[in-house]
């Protein structure tokens, strides 16, 4: 598996070692999991970016109001 090095704030790195020594989790599991959530949700986010892109794109071609198109993307 690869390895990073990164450099976090003071108060984060404070706070994952309570949270280590709390649950007992390892910081580079604990750091991994963080991580791959970030991205995930960062993912889930650009996803959204390029369909509501997408979505006023294709009303700017058919000069139809954003509000009727089908397929644009749920207000979550």
């Amino acid at each position: 598996m690869p390895q990073i090095t990164v450099t976090i704030p003071d108060d984060i790195a404070e706070v994952i070692s309570a949270i280590v020594a709390e649950t007992g989790r390892s910081q580079s599991s604990l750091c991994a999991s963080y991580i791959q959530e970030g991205v995930y949700k960062h993912i889930e986010q650009l996803s959204k970016v390029e369909a509501w892109k997408s979505t006023i794109e294709r009303k700017r071609l058919s000069d139809t109001p954003l509000g009727t198109l089908r397929d644009r993307p749920s207000d979550r």
